[in-house]
């Protein structure tokens, strides 16, 4: 039921105007694609890389909220942040629920939450994927997990 409701709002959210570039198809894909991609973080245990994979770009760009946590490159490199600290990542953005904020940025849609994830789509041969997200610092709740 809970995510009925976050899908209505999504929903909602996507018949705002946002850009005459964006069409409504458009911005039902990515609410869409939000969806899922809370969905995959909030399944119980860790997060699966091949639910998550088809939401990425090859070439996504991942930042977390930590300088000492370098950026990520490729879909490569956030899968094995996903497989090392994916416990983590999941409690930090299972707590997320509040609905985003969309924004059109360009050719791009933005969606950000208010605990600071972003994720910025792009449409790449006719379908919307995550080319850059930023993330919520994990190394505490990973910390507070180990004790």
């Amino acid at each position: 039921m809970k995510s009925l409701l976050f899908l209505s709002a999504l929903l909602a959210l996507g018949s705002a105007p946002l850009s005459a570039e964006v069409s409504p198809t458009d911005r039902l894909a990515v609410t869409s694609g939000v969806s899922l991609w809370l969905n995959a973080w909030k399944s119980p245990g860790k997060a699966d890389p091949a639910k998550l994979q088809p939401l990425y770009h090859g070439n996504v760009v991942t930042n977390a909220a930590e300088a000492a946590d370098p950026a990520k490159r490729s879909w490569q490199e956030f899968a094995g942040t996903i497989r090392d600290r994916s416990g983590g990542l999941a409690a930090a953005i299972g707590g997320e629920n509040g609905s985003p904020l969309i924004t059109v940025i360009q050719d791009r849609i933005v969606t950000s939450f208010p605990t600071g994830i972003r994720l910025v789509w792009e449409k790449t041969n006719g379908v919307w994927m995550i080319v850059e997200q930023n993330l919520p610092a994990v190394r505490a709740a990973m910390t507070a997990l180990a004790e």
